[in-house]
């Protein structure tokens, strides 16, 4: 119980308010985890969250970060080993992904007062594990399903189903579309998962082809994955996050110094 891990998510592109960040914090023996909002991760605040942890749990005698040395102060007292442990970082990954997830589904939209998937399947989300691969031949022209969308072309809280209308098939593969029009790309029936509701139809999708990601992003709000692959430290006005007045994350420039933190 000795070992514990601390963590930040980053939500700039989609903030609550003033909070753009969550703090994970994750005790390596337990696996009990304490959420908290940051307005920012400058080092007063992310220390003033983990003083209230401390208080309330007790300090750990190693507290890992995968930050490097530009969250230490000259007290600190440095153990020097592994670059990256394996095991313990990817449990800290695995509880942020399961954030983000959650979060998606969970969260009441400021505009529509709802979560997305009760707007969209005008249920509240169901407990418990149902998953399955949806048979080839369940698949039909107009039928309406969900659309799995990959991580990589979907935000921290974007919807990680999106809701479509099958239009054409050809070998195998299907042609689908939503409200803004076509998605550009076709899908096996591995992809989608079909609802019983007729929530939208052929006539309602327009001729243009889209792709997926811009797909995703338009009908949730999110901006999708935002950072710069930078070689000069970021301090030109070349650097994609700062033209969007966004502090870079740990997908940017992986190796490389940055000023813009």
């Amino acid at each position: 119980m000795s070992r514990a891990q601390v963590d930040l998510i980053n939500f700039q592109t989609m903030p609550d308010g003033d909070y753009k960040y969550i703090m994970t914090y994750l005790n390596h023996f337990t696996k009990f985890c304490i959420l908290s909002p940051l307005k920012s991760k400058r080092a007063e605040e992310v220390a003033s969250k983990l003083l209230e942890i401390f208080l309330t749990f007790g300090a750990p005698s190693i507290l890992q970060s995968d930050n490097e040395r530009k969250t230490c102060w000259p007290e600190l007292k440095l153990v020097t080993g592994r670059p990256s442990h394996p095991q313990s970082k990817s449990a800290v990954e695995r509880l942020n992904g399961i954030v983000q997830d959650k979060l998606a589904i969970w969260i009441v939209h400021e505009t529509t007062g709802q979560s997305p998937f009760k707007v969209t399947f005008d249920e509240e989300p169901p407990t418990g594990l149902k998953s399955y691969v949806l048979p080839k031949s369940l698949v039909r022209i107009g039928q309406n399903t969900t659309l799995r969308v990959p991580d990589v072309n979907r935000g921290h809280v974007d919807l990680k189903n999106f809701l479509v209308v099958i239009m054409t098939e050809c070998e195998g593969l299907y042609t689908v579309g939503y409200r803004e029009g076509k998605l550009a790309y076709n899908f096996t029936a591995a992809d989608l998962q079909v609802i019983s509701e007729k929530l939208l139809s052929i006539d309602e999708v327009p001729d243009d082809e889209i792709p997926l990601r811009t797909a995703v992003s338009k009908a949730t709000g999110g901006q999708g994955y935002v950072k710069c692959m930078c070689l000069s430290g970021c301090s030109s006005g070349r650097c994609s996050c700062s033209r969007k007045t966004l502090l870079c994350n740990s997908r940017c420039h992986p190796g490389k110094s940055c000023k813009n933190i």
